[in-house]
């Protein structure tokens, strides 16, 4: 079974705003414990969850992304620039959507075709994705890097995350 991964990535440290994280999506974030990174990536079936991961230059959230809209990621943008992506080695689909000053300036959805090449059903490109490029860890890592300041292979597995249980108001 492929990785299957989804979140957002924010170009500011949230660490000390967290109730402005819950303000734009509408949650209540209960009952935070630590935990690592290597958890939160394998944290897609517990549904209930986010784990942030926060570095000097910004936020990385891991949730499932049912868990947003597109309404939220505006309000969250009027914050810093975000980055929405849902990668799934599964289904085979993969999404990126940009958000800057309460609009979505960006979108890609690549799916495979029948010959395996990368087809992007966006409207908004804003990446520069070839053909062959493995999705997850060159261009999410491209992403991270220039927002968190680490790739995702930079990132120690063992490195602290801070999870909480969702709930809505």
């Amino acid at each position: 079974m492929g990785l299957n991964i989804s979140g957002i990535i924010v170009d500011k440290n949230f660490s000390n705003r967290m109730k402005e994280f819950e303000s734009c999506f509408k949650w209540r974030l209960i009952n935070p414990i630590e935990s690592i990174f290597d958890y939160a990536l394998e944290n897609k079936f517990n549904k209930k969850y986010v784990d942030f991961y926060f570095t000097s230059n910004g936020t990385l959230a891991l949730l499932w992304e049912a868990y947003y809209s597109y309404y939220s990621l505006c309000e969250l943008s009027k914050r810093g620039q975000v980055i929405k992506f849902d990668l799934s080695e599964t289904r085979m689909f993969f999404s990126f959507n940009f958000y800057e000053n309460d609009h979505m300036t960006g979108e890609h959805y690549f799916e495979l075709d029948k010959d395996r090449n990368w087809i992007d059903k966006g409207t908004k490109p804003f990446l520069n994705v070839s053909n062959g490029d493995d999705l997850i860890f060159k261009t999410l890592s491209s992403i991270l890097k220039q927002k968190l300041g680490k790739s995702l292979q930079e990132i120690d597995l063992s490195e602290k995350v801070q999870r909480f249980e969702i709930t809505f108001k």
